[in-house]
């Protein structure tokens, strides 16, 4: 396979997702390249860079973002080209990249010699196919302009380069920038086509994967998903091409993906317990329970403290990248897996729950409500019974998701061993009186669900039903009891619903609230934020 590099003098332009790559065919000036453009090209704000003129048969390629996700800066390096169809090496010029804070767009460009006959140009298509191939399931993994008028397959290409396309506000925990091998390509009618570069050898796997949205016989998208490098905002990289009717155009966008976070929130409870405290406790845990009040109250510590909480999938899915195992998600929606981040910085209106440690979890997905994603979810959670929905008025069932993910959720401190398998999904709702929002829900085999009840009634309810018997066998679970009374006191002890689960096995209370009664939480009155927030109280390390 020949790739390598020569000159060449003229341009035409490209704009990926916020990059701009310039390429062009034509008749080099003399053929050796001297005497070409200075690599540091005049950047006008606002505008394209004063690209030198082709002597004929110029091509201006755009490819622009439209995209939620935050894409740039970028940058582009080329790595090879193709031109030489029949064994003659011809002209080739690669211009350095410039990037454009002001336009988020990435230009540079190449151009060639055209390759005149059929039976080189058909050498060079079959090696560009190589390129872009996935060896395991032999399809050609390209997306290309006028999609919609016909399908992609081409038998004769003028010219094809490879480079690096590298998402400088993405990385991964080493610090390093996500990049994504690509491959270019023009055909002779003038079509541009871009796909993923395997490897020289055409034998590795691409980071692109088709992605059909209209039908079986036009390729609308290639997207690329990297879960392990994330921006500052712990978004995953998902990136996508797709033609836009034009010869020159392709769109680069976030392939439908949206950041979306899910909040588990804990008080801070820190109580050094007075020996009228325990004496409180124990008569209310003796009243409750018909055990002696004294025997209860030397068992109970005198320092109880609230943990902070870790989730994770695997060693070998740190990102829940493990489909049907640790996530799923609707048909080709993007996934680009999940990050986690911690702080007591509120996402909310108010600051009633400003302090709280929050460990947020960050997924990177697309959004499609459907009943397999539902049906997953609900296999891995056990279903109603084991499972409470955020700001979800009476509990009703879900029928349709977006995408469930499961991990492991335990205490920061908690030194060996795995914690209970925690399964979260979000559901698309609109419900009257709220803004529309995402749906969140929690679940798990390990736990055991209660009814809605008034959050102002809480405390007398674990003392009295589900997990009564709990105090009896570790005191420590007053801790509960402390945050629940936080959680009250934030709340101003409203008629605001609350559902929680928990694991005995774990000592672990996972609660929602349902902002939609007639008296809601002053301060978030017509406010989804409760949808996709949680609250976790229960024991660290003894």
């Amino acid at each position: 396979m020949v790739w390598s590099s020569g000159l060449c003098k003229a341009v035409g332009l490209f704009v990926v997702g916020s990059l701009a790559l310039a390429a062009c065919t034509g008749v080099p000036d003399g053929g050796s390249g001297r005497g070409a453009v200075d690599a540091d090209v005049a950047v006008n704000v606002g505008s394209e860079p004063d690209w030198p003129k082709c002597k004929k048969d110029t091509s201006r390629i755009q490819i622009h973002a439209k995209s939620e996700l935050d894409l740039g800066p970028l940058s582009f390096k080329y790595t090879s080209h193709d031109v030489d169809g029949g064994g003659k090496e011809r002209d080739w010029i690669y211009q350095e990249s410039k990037w454009v804070a002001a336009d988020q767009k990435l230009y540079f460009y190449v151009c060639a010699t055209n390759v005149h006959k059929d039976k080189d140009r058909k050498v060079i298509a079959q090696r560009f196919k190589l390129r872009t191939q996935d060896p395991t399931t032999g399809e050609i993994i390209t997306t290309h302009t006028m999609w919609s008028w016909h399908n992609s397959s081409f038998s004769q290409l003028n010219l094809a380069f490879c480079g690096d396309i590298t998402f400088d506000a993405y990385k991964n925990t080493a610090g390093e920038s996500a990049v994504v091998p690509t491959c270019f390509g023009r055909s002779t009618n003038k079509y541009w086509f871009v796909g993923g570069n395997n490897d020289p050898d055409g034998k590795g796997k691409t980071d692109f994967y088709q992605r059909r949205t209209w039908s079986p016989t036009q390729n609308a998208e290639i997207c690329a998903t990297k879960a392990d490098y994330r921006n500052s905002e712990g978004d995953g990289l998902v990136f996508c091409l797709d033609g836009q009717n034009d010869t020159q155009k392709f769109s680069g966008k976030d392939g439908g993906a949206h950041p979306n976070n899910v909040h588990i929130k804990t008080p801070k409870v820190s109580v050094t317990l007075s020996d009228a405290d325990k004496e409180k406790i124990a008569v209310a845990v003796a009243n409750a329970n018909g055990m002696p009040k004294d025997a209860i109250k030397k068992m109970i510590p005198t320092t109880i403290k609230s943990p902070t909480w870790e989730f994770n999938c695997s060693d070998d899915s740190p990102y829940c990248t493990d489909r049907n195992e640790n996530y799923q998600i609707t048909g080709q929606q993007p996934w680009a897996g999940v990050a986690t981040r911690g702080g007591t910085k509120s996402n909310s209106p108010s600051n009633k729950f400003d302090g709280m440690d929050t460990l947020t979890l960050a997924a990177t997905a697309g959004h499609d409500n459907t009943k397999n994603t539902a049906e997953w979810y609900r296999t891995k959670t056990g279903g109603t019974g084991h499972e409470v929905g955020a700001g979800v008025s009476e509990q009703k069932p879900y029928n349709n998701m977006n995408f469930g993910f499961c991990g492991n959720f335990k205490p920061s401190n908690q030194l060996s061993g795995k914690g209970p398998e925690l399964c979260l999904g979000q559901n698309h709702a609109l419900r009257s009186g709220l803004i529309p929002g995402d749906e969140w829900w929690a679940g798990g085999k390990g736990f055991v669900a209660s009814d809605p009840i008034p959050v102002k009634n809480l405390v007398e309810h674990l003392l009295d039903g589900y997990v009564s018997e709990l105090f009896i066998k570790d005191p420590q679970l007053w801790l509960i009891v402390a945050t629940v009374v936080k959680i009250i006191e934030d709340t101003g002890g409203t008629n605001v619903e609350a559902t929680y689960m928990y694991s005995k096995e774990d000592n672990l209370f996972i609660l929602a609230l349902d902002n939609t009664s007639a008296n809601p939480i002053s301060g978030y009155e017509n406010t989804n934020i409760f949808n996709k927030t949680f609250f976790a109280f229960g024991l660290g390390i003894k």
